[in-house]
């Protein structure tokens, strides 16, 4: 097993980005995997998972108080499904659900139903919960930060 990858995570107010990955940018030059407006980043060798960013608008997550889940082991995730030539994920019958708790600067992204059987932390700021045939159902991002629309120290998408 492979440790987490180091990463964090940020938000800009001003282009409604969410982005996860090293030194809080988007990784270049890797595989993705989208899934609606949330596009999933992994390196080209050994597809491990590296970061993520999405184009969602806080005013539309959902706000609940929440705890950061237990998890069963730490890990790199990686993703064992071929990829599309273009990036595009398996269609859900459900949209990405985002929820965040002010309290304690919790995201939790919903991919989908279904029970999760395993939790693993692999990137150090998110934790990504596995459904019992390995497919991923959710992704919390840990310590997020926000830009609040002013100018941002995180260099803008390539």
């Amino acid at each position: 097993m492979l440790p987490p990858v180091e990463a964090s995570a940020y938000y800009e107010k001003a282009d409604y980005s969410l982005i996860v990955g090293p030194r809080g940018e988007i990784p270049v030059a890797m595989h993705r995997l989208s899934v609606e407006t949330l596009t999933l980043s992994f390196s080209p060798d050994q597809h491990i998972l590296t970061g993520l960013d999405a184009y969602t608008n806080t005013q539309r997550w959902e706000r609940q108080t929440l705890v950061s889940p237990l998890v069963d082991q730490e890990a790199a995730m990686i993703c064992t499904e071929p990829f599309d030539e273009h990036g595009i994920g398996m269609d859900s019958a459900d949209p990405v659900r985002y929820i965040y708790s002010e309290e304690t600067g919790l995201l939790l992204m919903e991919l989908g139903r279904g029970q999760v059987v395993t939790r693993t932390q692999c990137l150090r700021c998110a934790i990504c919960g596995l459904g019992a045939d390995g497919e991923l159902l959710e992704i919390w991002v840990q310590r997020l930060g926000f830009d609040h629309g002013k100018e941002s120290a995180v260099p803008k998408r390539p």
